[in-house]
This record gives structure tokens, C-alpha cells and sequence, in this order.
């Protein structure tokens, strides 16, 4: 199988190198959202090993944040997906697209596929989803994959109550090459405590529940900071989210963007005690994470584990997470502090909410309270942590990947 392989001696980076065979991933590539980073991380992955050609829908230099080795490793993939994006596009139920090498499908909610008309030699759906009322279709979509993975147990569990495709678990990972214990910057104030949260925002990821406990953690310790990486590119899923908070969300006054400065201070926080980083690049993410005192998530459910606390974790950060959905999959006794109290949420006309959890806020300051009295627990989770996530790499997801799309 190609995940036992020793690493090829005519890898994609190394001059003449060509893999033996190719496999498209059917979605973008892109260093600024979740399945954009995944691909990216899965082709670098492939094209490091030099048996597999990645090909994408898109992935194009302008939307990778990477340095020049790596973009040099995927000058191939990049090269094979330029080729084949028109094609991509061209296709349609008249008009179908049929390649005769494995094709791995993004799926979402209800079983979504972002290029239905896209077929190849073997079919394998990577399926990710929140909401847990399948459409009257969504069996006939399942039914076409040759195989599903997910990236959660929970997604798993709730997949084999709606098919009989085989279903295999692939958990998500970091890069250890970037995402690693170090030392602080020096940079930032220490007299500081600053609380990272990450996640695009929306209701489902919680962000609202953060802003409430923040309120009165921060009115009790002036010094502590918020930082946040919530903005999304998709504005539309964002404004207008209230939540358990009073003000809404709204987009600055660019249009472009979140106003999460003025969404805190609408909802009685100083903006003088929030950092909002902006949409920023996955890459340079570690140099941020290294400088926070604790991380916290508290989303309501996550069809994963959560990269932006895995990328934490794995920086030796200490974090504070839910016990809901995805997630649980992180929990391992003493490595982070898990909210235990999950309300049962009503789910809205066409969206199921089963496994959905709301977090507690007195829960959540009770959290960041103990982590700010104690650096010997910082210490203690924060290497817990860093040890757990040695093993959730990309490279072990992509080959697991690779040996599960091969098999056929």
C-alpha cells in the first residue's frame, strides 16, 4: 500500500520526478479556509512522497501562501490541475467528465458534491458535515461513492445509520515542520494574558458564547486579550449572527469584511482588549500561536476536530474545547480542558442539530480562570497536548488517504 512505501527517489521536487499515477482531489486549493488547506497539505503531502500526482479544481500559486520549497514541490500539481480545470468546468449532466484515475469528492451537508459531474476510474466521497438531517437524495449520492472516509467518528457514526458504502475514519492533522512548541517572540506585552480563538465565524462555531464568557473574564482581569481569527470569507453565513449576545454581527465598513472590534464593544468588551487578526494565511499562523497563554473553542458542532485547536495543541498551547460532535475525538485524559455541559439545541426547518451541544459560559470563565491562576497547569496541558498531536499528522491523513482511494 502507498502509505508503507519508503519516500521515492524521483520525488515531484526533485528535477524529472513524475509520479506513477494521478488522483484528483475535486475541490480548490487555497491557504485562507478549511478544505483549501487541507488539499494544499494533502497534494504537498502526495507530491513529497512521489507516487501520487495531485490534481485539483484550482490550485494556483496566487491563492498559496507557501514558501518557495514547497511551491517548487507542487509546480507539477499545479501544472496538472491547470490543464484539467477547464475541462472541470466544462462539465455537466450532458456533458459528464470522465477520467480514468481515482477521483476523491468533497461532500458536505447532505451529501453535497462540489463536482457532481466529475467521475473517475474508483469514486471516493471525503465527506464533512454539520447538519445531521440527510436530504431525500443524499442516499442516491452516498450510493455513487465506491467508498466514504470522514474525519470524525461522530461523522462516522452518523453516516452508517444512512448507508451501507464503506465508511472509513481519517483523522486531520498538522504540520509538524510548522506547527511545534517554541519560544515567545518577545514581542508581546507579558504582562499580558492572551486567549486565542480561531474559527471562521458563524452560529455553529460559537463565537458569540466566547464573546459572552470573555465579558466577564475581562471584567475581572484587565490584562487579559482576546485574539481572534474569525473573519470568513463568506460574509453571508457571518452577519446578522447574534447568538446568546444582544448585538449582532456586522461587516465593516468595506463591505469586505467582519467588524469584530465593533461586535465586541457592542456587546459591552473594551476593543482595547481584542486583537483581531484578520484573514490571514494558515502559514504564518504558528508565530501567532506561540505567543498565547491558552486557546478556547466553543463551537456547537464540528463535522471534524477542529484545526485551529489542533494547530494549538500541537504548539503546546493549552486549550479548552467541547465535548460535543468531532471534537471528542481530541479528548485524551490531561491533555486540555473539556466543557463538559452541552445543552441540547433545537434545530432549525431543515437542519438537524443531533450531537449539537451549547457550552456553558459560566463553564467556559471557570476554565479560563484556572488556566490564568496557574502556569503549572498551562505547562502540564500545553505538553500533553504538544505529545497527543505528534501523531495527527498530514502526512499520516494523506497516506491513510492514498492507501484508501488505491485499494479498489
Amino acid at each position: 500500500m502507498i502509505g508503507d512505501h519508503p519516500r521515492s527517489s524521483a520525488s515531484l521536487g526533485e528535477a524529472g520526478g513524475v509520479a506513477s499515477r494521478q488522483i484528483l482531489l475535486a475541490w480548490q486549493g487555497a491557504s485562507h479556509f478549511a478544505w483549501g488547506i487541507v488539499g494544499v497539505q494533502i497534494a504537498l503531502a502526495w507530491s513529497g512522497r512521489g507516487q501520487v500526482l495531485p490534481v485539483m479544481a484550482k490550485l494556483e500559486a496566487g491563492d498559496l501562501w507557501l514558501d518557495p520549497l514547497r511551491l517548487m514541490l507542487l509546480r507539477s500539481a499545479m501544472q496538472a490541475s491547470a490543464e484539467l480545470a477547464p475541462r472541470m468546468a466544462e462539465a455537466s449532466a450532458a456533458n459528464p467528465l470522465r477520467l480514468d484515475y481515482p477521483v476523491v469528492h468533497c461532500m458536505g451537508n447532505s451529501a453535497s458534491i462540489a463536482f457532481p459531474h466529475v467521475r473517475g476510474g474508483r469514486n471516493i466521497g471525503r465527506i464533512v458535515f454539520e447538519n445531521t438531517s440527510f436530504a431525500a437524495d443524499s442516499g442516491a449520492r452516498l450510493e455513487e461513492m465506491d467508498a466514504l472516509t470522514v474525519i470524525s467518528n461522530w461523522n462516522g457514526e452518523l453516516l452508517r445509520e444512512v448507508t451501507r458504502v464503506p465508511i472509513e475514519v481519517i483523522h486531520e492533522g498538522i504540520d509538524p515542520a510548522q506547527f511545534f512548541p517554541g519560544p515567545r517572540s518577545g514581542l508581546m506585552a507579558r504582562s499580558r494574558f492572551y486567549i486565542f480563538a480561531g474559527g471562521k465565524a458563524e452560529f455553529r462555531k460559537g463565537q458569540d458564547l466566547i464573546l459572552a464568557a470573555f465579558r466577564i473574564f475581562a471584567s475581572r482581569h484587565p490584562d487579559a486579550v482576546l485574539v481572534t481569527a474569525w473573519q470568513n470569507p463568506w460574509l453571508k453565513g457571518a452577519v446578522g449572527v447574534r447568538g446568546v449576545l444582544r448585538a449582532p454581527l456586522q461587516a465593516d465598513r468595506s463591505g469586505q469584511a467582519l467588524d469584530i472590534l465593533r461586535w465586541a464593544a457592542d456587546n459591552g468588551i473594551d476593543p482595547a482588549n481584542v486583537i483581531d487578526l484578520g484573514q490571514m494565511p494558515n502559514a504564518l499562523m504558528p508565530s501567532v500561536l506561540r505567543e498565547m497563554d491558552c486557546a478556547v473553542c466553543a463551537s456547537r458542532a464540528e463535522g471534524g476536530t477542529n484545526l485551529p485547536i489542533m494547530e494549538a495543541m500541537a504548539c503546546g498551547v493549552p486549550v479548552i474545547f467541547p465535548n460535543n460532535t468531532g471534537m471528542r475525538d481530541l479528548i485524551e485524559p490531561g491533555n486540555s480542558i473539556v466543557l463538559q455541559g452541552q445543552a441540547a439545541i433545537k434545530g432549525a426547518e431543515g437542519r438537524g442539530t443531533q450531537g449539537w451541544g451549547d457550552s456553558s459560559i459560566d463553564e467556559i470563565v471557570a476554565a479560563l480562570e484556572a488556566l490564568y491562576d496557574s502556569s503549572e497547569l498551562r505547562e502540564r496541558l500545553g505538553s500533553a497536548a504538544a505529545r497527543f498531536m505528534r501523531a495527527r499528522t498530514w502526512q499520516r491523513h494523506a497516506a491513510q488517504l492514498a492507501d484508501l482511494v488505491t485499494a479498489g
